[in-house]
C-alpha cells in the first residue's frame, strides 16, 4: 500500500490509517442534491424487486445452502480466493459450516 508520499509501506498501523481516512473520506460526501437522484432513477427506471423477491434475498441463509455452495466448488487444483482449496472445504464442511455461517447470521442481525 502507497502512504500520503506515494511510497509503498508495509507498516500495519500505517496502513490502517490509509484505510480509515479512505473510508471516512468515502463515506462523508453527502447527496448534494437528491433531486438529481430522483431525475436519474425516473429517466432509467431501474426494475424493482417484487414482495418476493425481497423476501427471498432477506431470509436467513441456512447451514444447508453453504453445504450446497461447497459441494458445487470447481475441482481445479488451485487455491479458492481465500487460499484454500475445494478439497479442504469438501474434507472438513463439517467443522466449516457453523463457523461460515456465524458471519452471515452476525449481519442478519444488525
Amino acid at each position: 500500500m502507497r502512504n500520503e508520499i506515494g511510497d509503498f509501506t508495509t507498516d500495519t498501523t500505517e496502513i490502517q490509517k490509509i484505510i480509515q481516512g479512505y473510508c471516512e473520506r468515502l463515506y462523508a460526501h453527502k447527496l448534494e442534491n437528491p433531486e438529481e437522484m430522483d431525475v436519474f432513477l425516473e429517466k432509467y427506471n431501474p426494475p424493482s424487486l417484487n414482495h418476493e423477491e425481497l423476501d427471498t434475498l432477506n431470509r436467513t441463509i441456512t447451514s444447508s445452502e453453504i453445504e450446497m455452495v461447497i459441494k458445487k466448488l470447481p475441482t481445479r487444483k488451485s487455491s479458492e480466493p481465500d487460499g484454500f482449496t475445494a478439497e479442504f472445504y469438501w474434507t472438513f464442511k463439517e467443522e466449516l459450516v457453523p463457523i461460515l455461517l456465524t458471519p452471515f447470521h452476525k449481519v442478519e442481525s444488525v
